[in-house]
């Protein structure tokens, strides 16, 4: 605000901001992107900085928090971490802008103005301060152009099948001359005022840019899908499609003398020369060619990132790639310098600064800049964000995306960490007082000791696929399905030996989740949807699940049996009564809870319902797991483990008397 009143409106959510210095701001959202942008002219502000933080897992995937301090902006990233990036050479003139426009879909430099082509039609010219900053200046006609080639006051561009060719000079650029060619232009370069054109059939026209109404001529048994020059000598690249590419060069203007070598890959860039040397990218990185010997070199290490464009100079290779710009050395052969760009771009022009084309407007990069956008120099305390809890005695284990934590729960509210068990292709985990068990993508059912040993492992028959495993008073139950690819599918429940891993009986229906006290077992069934009761694997009593969806959570409570779906349902002991209480489950889109992430668990005389994303006890967070033990609850939050006891004092480890010898 300014005196009071509205100065300009960002039209990006923001929940995190950290200000630089004077009109620069840090500012993230509801997402993983952070971005910088000066804000001394509110009506247009700069953009100088953008990257997503890369997700670890998990279902934080976001910005929390950001702060700068001593030249360091700090992020609280979520699954990712505390981000640490150098910020002190950021300043201005800075050295990378994106100016918010129309999209655009190419820029070319010419005699120091920029030209850009608007995907949504026309042309712009922007003129370069002495500082590097753009100003937008003239623009012209109506149509959607691809800038190709421009010099010396002249530019080559195209629309669909035809090619233009503009004068600068004037107050407004004149078209000098146009052609239409037989079908749509891919790639044009200019050459002493004659025109090259790769169309979209691979075949390859020269037109007179001095006639009035050329008529473009076909280049005999040329075939191409990009073209350039470097002076006279003009290069073409062609795609066989057999996972080479054909680079040809011409010294002749009329393209009579064809000099083609093949390189090893498909190139993702366009043709680019300089000299005597051509470069292209493939697999093996940015190739550089030499015209006369055909010698191909390949820079060192320069296939890490996939190449959108190059831009070959006197000294150095330009490369754009997804989100940055790398600038190498030919002669040491080594990267110069990353930087990294606010917007993705799908073009790139270098004069004393790049300019390149975005789907937001433009964006320059000033590659010999002693200042520099912000560099991620570290990242610490990446947290684990875990998907189940499981516990037993004095033991909680937490399933995560890269493994399985053990802590200790012996003593004091606060775990403490044990071990770790690999989790390369687990499905589900279980847990009871002497174990934990796992059940992965394999068929592989492993069970661990509480010191983390392997007890027993067993491997399923290839027709059954797991589904969930659960400890069931003093069994292990297993649900897989089988046949459900041959169109006969049917779920089974096959209770393990805890000791052995062996199948001592099988159960119809896939097992849900279980409840229990003493030999009895009450528990959740799917195909078909029941609610059971058990006598060790003996079935007593089985009832139809209420709802038109099979429920998903279970607990005894208070000589109760409750059951979490469509509304909540309790029955007696022996399932002969049911009780429904409203209202209906409903989804939360916006939290991310779903139907299956429901829960219901009991310590003492609480009952812990979950059934919404504000659940009825309170919680920082959605709760995606709860398990219980004797007096304890363990709640898995979105953001944190909840631990809720029936104590207000946790036990406390025995005091130790020393004794004298």
């Amino acid at each position: 605000f300014i005196n009071g009143v509205k100065a300009g409106t960002v039209g990006k959510g923001t929940l995190s901001l950290a200000t630089l210095n004077g009109d620069v701001l840090f500012a993230a959202g509801n997402d993983r992107h952070i971005r910088a942008a000066d804000w001394t002219n509110v009506a247009t502000p700069v953009e100088l900085f953008g990257s997503d933080i890369v997700p670890t897992g998990g279902t934080i995937n976001r910005v929390g928090a950001m702060r700068i301090a001593g030249g360091r902006l700090y992020v609280a990233a979520g699954d990712a971490g505390l981000l640490t990036y150098d910020v002190s050479a950021m300043a201005p003139p800075f050295p990378v802008r994106s100016y918010v426009d129309t999209p655009m879909t190419s820029a070319f430099w010419v005699d120091g103005r920029l030209y850009a082509s608007r995907s949504t039609g026309g042309l712009a010219e922007f003129v370069k301060s002495t500082n590097g900053y753009l100003t937008a200046a003239r623009q012209w006609d109506s149509r959607t152009h691809t800038i190709y080639d421009g010099t010396s006051g002249f530019l080559l561009t195209a629309s669909g099948t035809t090619l233009f060719y503009w004068t600068l000079g004037s107050t407004t650029p004149v078209l000098v001359t146009s052609a239409t060619l037989r079908a749509s232009i891919l790639s044009a370069t200019a050459v002493n005022g004659t025109a090259y054109v790769v169309l979209s059939d691979n075949s390859v026209w020269s037109v007179d840019l001095g006639a009035v109404a050329p008529v473009p001529q076909l280049i005999a048994n040329a075939k191409a899908t990009t073209i350039a020059h470097a002076g006279t000598l003009i290069g073409t690249t062609y795609d066989p499609g057999d996972g080479t590419t054909a680079v040809t060069f011409y010294t002749k203007s009329d393209m009579s003398d064809p000099n083609t070598l093949t390189v090893s890959g498909s190139s993702t860039t366009p043709l680019t020369m300089s000299g005597n040397t051509a470069a292209v990218f493939t697999f093996s990185g940015i190739n550089l060619i030499d015209a006369t010997s055909q010698a191909v070199t390949t820079i060192p290490s320069s296939n890490s990132a996939l190449a959108r464009r190059l831009v070959l100079g006197s000294s150095r290779i330009f490369e754009l790639t997804s989100n940055a710009l790398l600038v190498w050395d030919l002669a040491t052969r080594k990267r110069t310098r990353t930087m990294p760009l606010p917007a993705d771009a799908t073009s790139l022009s270098v004069d004393t600064i790049a300019a390149l084309a975005t789907a937001t407007g433009v964006e320059t990069a000033a590659f010999d800049s002693a200042e520099a956008p912000p560099a991620l120099l570290a990242t610490r305390n990446s947290n684990t964000y875990y998907k189940k809890v499981v516990a037993g005695l004095d033991r909680v284990y937490l399933f995560g995306p890269n493994g399985i934590d053990a802590f200790e729960t012996r003593y004091g509210f606060t775990p403490h960490y044990l071990t770790s068990f690999s989790a390369a292709g687990v499905l589900d985990v279980a847990a009871n007082d002497t174990a934990l068990y796992t059940v992965s993508n394999s068929n592989v059912i492993t069970a661990y000791s509480r010191e983390g040993g392997v007890l027993a492992q067993t491997t399923l028959d290839a027709a059954s696929q797991p589904l969930a495993i659960v400890a069931a008073g003093n069994s292990v139950w297993l649900a897989v399905s089988r046949g459900c690819t041959t169109g006969g599918c049917e779920k089974k429940t096959l209770v393990l030996d805890p000791r052995t891993l062996a199948t001592t009986a099988t159960l119809d229906g896939g097992v849900v989740d279980t409840t229990a006290t003493g030999n009895s077992v009450y528990a959740i069934f799917d195909l078909p949807s029941e609610v059971r009761r058990y006598d060790g694997t003996t079935l007593t009593k089985s009832v139809a699940a209420p709802g038109s969806t099979t429920p998903v959570s279970i607990v005894l409570f208070n000589n109760n049996v409750y059951v979490t779906g469509d509304q909540l349902y309790s029955y007696d002991l022996q399932l002969t009564q049911r009780t429904d209480t409203p209202p209906s489950f409903q989804p939360d889109a916006v939290a991310g809870f779903a139907f299956k992430d429901q829960r219901i668990a009991s310590v003492g005389t609480c009952l812990l319902i979950s059934r919404s994303a504000q659940p009825q006890w309170t919680v920082p967070a959605v709760i995606r797991s709860v398990a219980q033990t004797t007096g304890r609850l363990y709640i898995l939050t979105d953001d944190s483990v909840e631990i809720w006891s029936l104590s207000a004092m946790a036990p406390q480890p025995a005091r130790r008397r020393s004794v004298a010898h």
